[in-house]
């Protein structure tokens, strides 16, 4: 059996996720679907039900009322944000806790949660000028960066190895990937695997190469300026991560000045609450 027929066969021995994800995918392909439907989905898991309360409750809303009914958490927090979160907690929970995994749980997190948070207010933005979807471009930055959790987990030897030559010879981690072991890659068969929405596969599998997708084409660029600009802020999935390369069209497909990209990311990260409030959810 060849690397890449190894790494799949342990991604399909991965434990399935919890059956609230199924349901809530379910309703989000129902267009007579309603909040009150998500609702009854939670429900299903008392954990994450009073996590999406208390996330509702936090400095990433930020109303002044408080926040009771789980009803009115999920009209808060939307449909597609809730979808993202379960996902998360899907995603992080194949991770063992007891484990010399290469990369750091909390590091991951903090990285996807800020790719996501920035995703979000580019996205409010830009809305102004075109349709753009606030919920859709959180969903895409939480969990672009999911095949490197999974290939931590099911190939450690091989992501310490690459991490360690990247950090002595100062590479991007993604270019000096190959094939079927690519974190992209191994993000995409999962995305497959546990039948992601089209859009947010496509932000797994070519952030890297935004210039690619021809169908979610605006949104994979968002993804990939703002995990740009995550890696430039110092946060990193791995240690000593170099920043990737830039695909100097996604500046173009999105028509935000670096400059103005850069001061929506500040902004968007000023209050450091939000970003805390988020990793709660995973922690």
């Amino acid at each position: 059996m060849d690397r890449g027929a190894a790494l799949e066969s342990r991604i399909d021995a991965l434990p399935s996720p919890s059956p609230v994800l199924g349901r809530i995918r379910g309703i989000l392909a129902d267009p007579d679907s309603s909040a009150a439907d998500v609702v009854d989905a939670l429900k299903l898991d008392p954990v994450i039900s009073g996590r999406t309360l208390r996330l509702a409750n936090s400095a990433y809303i930020g109303i002044p009322r408080t926040v009771s009914s789980l009803q009115n958490a999920v009209v808060l927090l939307g449909m597609r944000r809730i979808h993202a979160l379960v996902m998360g907690v899907a995603v992080g929970g194949i991770m063992p806790r007891h484990t010399d995994s290469p990369l750091s749980l909390a590091d991951f997190w903090k990285h996807s949660v800020t790719v996501g948070i920035v995703c979000e207010s580019v996205a409010r933005h830009l809305r102004r000028y075109e349709p753009i979807d606030e919920g859709e471009s959180f969903c895409a930055g939480l969990l672009h960066d999911i095949g490197k959790l999974v290939a931590a987990v099911c190939n450690p030897a091989s992501v310490r190895d690459l991490a360690e030559f990247c950090r002595r010879s100062g590479g991007a981690y993604c270019t000096n990937e190959r094939g079927a072991e690519a974190h992209t890659a191994v993000g995409g068969l999962l995305a497959k695997r546990w039948a992601f929405p089209p859009d947010l596969a496509a932000a797994v599998e070519k952030h890297h190469v935004p210039s690619e997708e021809r169908t979610f084409t605006r949104l994979v660029a968002v993804v990939h300026l703002c995990d740009t600009i995550a890696h430039l802020l110092g946060l990193q999935v791995l240690p000593g991560e170099a920043v990737p390369p830039l695909d100097e069209q996604a500046i173009a497909i999105v028509g935000l000045e670096p400059e103005r990209l850069r001061v929506i990311a500040r902004d968007a990260l000023d209050d450091e609450r939000r970003l805390e409030s988020m990793m709660q959810f995973f922690g």
